[in-house]
């Protein structure tokens, strides 16, 4: 389950990286929201608060950066 939840904090990582290009921001939104469905009920505190995190990303991209509707949509 170790092993499990390391792969998770690392897709998640990279999931978070990828929200800052607008080639990627609406892939990476959809896998974060995909993963949160299936991981958070059964997720650690500390995955919990990693999922938190990105999220916090998600909101302050579409804040700062990506203002079409479009982004909005896949954001919320």
């Amino acid at each position: 389950m170790a092993s499990q939840e390391d792969a998770l904090t690392q897709r998640l990582q990279d999931l978070q990286k990828k929200l800052g290009t607008k080639q990627n921001f609406e892939e990476a939104v959809s896998s974060v929201a995909s993963l949160l469905r299936q991981a958070y009920p059964s997720a650690s505190p500390s995955l919990r608060k990693l999922f938190y995190t990105v999220i916090c990303r998600v909101a302050t991209v579409l804040k700062t950066r990506y203002t079409a509707p479009g982004f909005w949509l896949s954001g919320l």
